[in-house]
């Protein structure tokens, strides 16, 4: 049943419990009834016009959004590489203990994308007093596995290296990635041979990650980073390299993701049930599709952020 028909639904019981009168009814995390039904009429596949469609929604909610008390520091460089550039959202209030840290790898299909998707991210989570480093990385053809978690390892470094730039807590640093960003953080966490020692890594957000089990590929969008050999998929597979390191992860996805993200999402949770024996956190990010789940981050709707930000509290130290 789709959100809208929930929500009729769920609008009839309500009038019935209100001896007739009916109730309003809040949106999924504080999008609006408008919203939603457009984000539903647009189905779960991704399009361009999906894309803008969704753009066209909270692009302008996102030119409105709240941006006091941040301080930016854009295009500072961690690595080589003219893409290993970052931006830095500082909280500008003072707390006696350095505040944690949070790094965004942007989505894009591992082809495209740019810090600047993190914008809206940068903001919301630096003015709820986390430090918030928003990444672009080397992208594919040109940088296949495992580049991308590489760099996302040389931005540790350097943040790591460079207090000064941002004072937070470098022992507790949290990695957050959307899309194909959610592939190169959880294989920073799970390969143990691109990790660095003593990163201070405490937990890691995965949102709508697409690539959890290569074994299921999409051919048209994940081979330009894993390459066409499918004999070197196995090695590439997060979830069959979860016995080591276990690092606290949330795990996030859209109600209108593609059906390809929720069976990657499905394989992932059944991966880290089998190995923890309990569930994972997950969080539904309901009336959303793939775009719209980060998009809608520091727009009013605090349904993910604000989990997220429950998710810091409670990892309090890293590793």
């Amino acid at each position: 049943m789709g959100l809208m028909k929930r929500i009729a639904a769920l609008g009839v019981a309500a009038a019935l419990l209100a001896g007739g009168e009916m109730a309003a009814l809040a949106q999924p995390g504080g999008m609006s009834q408008d919203d939603a039904a457009k984000i539903e009429a647009m189905g779960t596949e991704l399009t361009m016009d999906v894309i803008r469609g969704t753009m066209a929604i909270y692009g302008p909610k996102q030119a409105q959004m709240p941006t006091d008390g941040v301080t930016v520091k854009p295009d500072l460089a961690y690595g080589d590489h003219p893409r290993n550039v970052l931006d830095l959202y500082v909280p500008e209030a003072a707390d006696d203990a350095p505040p944690p840290i949070l790094i965004f790898m942007h989505g894009g299909g591992f082809v495209q994308g740019d810090k600047s998707d993190g914008t809206n991210i940068g903001y919301y989570f630096a003015r709820h007093g986390v430090v918030t480093a928003s990444l672009s990385y080397r992208l594919a053809p040109e940088f296949r596995f495992p580049s991308g978690s590489e760099d996302l390892a040389a931005a540790i470094a350097w943040l790591r290296e460079h207090p000064e730039e941002h004072g937070g807590d470098i022992n507790r640093i949290f990695l957050m990635g959307h899309s194909a960003g959610a592939a190169h953080v959880v294989n920073y966490a799970v390969f143990e041979d691109l990790q660095l020692e003593a990163d201070g890594v405490a937990g890691m957000i995965l949102v709508s990650g697409p690539t959890y089990d290569s074994a299921n590929l999409n051919p048209f969008v994940d081979l330009a980073y894993y390459g066409m050999d499918e004999s070197a998929w196995p090695a590439m597979s997060a979830i069959d390299a979860l016995e080591g390191r276990k690092i606290p992860a949330l795990l996030a996805y859209a109600e209108y993701d593609m059906e390809s993200i929720h069976a990657q999402n499905r394989a992932m949770i059944d991966a880290l049930t089998d190995r923890d024996g309990r569930l994972p956190p997950v969080y539904t990010a309901l009336g959303h599709n793939h775009i719209s789940i980060t998009a809608a981050i520091n727009t009013g709707d605090e349904g993910l952020s604000g989990t997220i930000l429950e998710f810091i509290a409670l990892n309090p130290a890293g590793q």
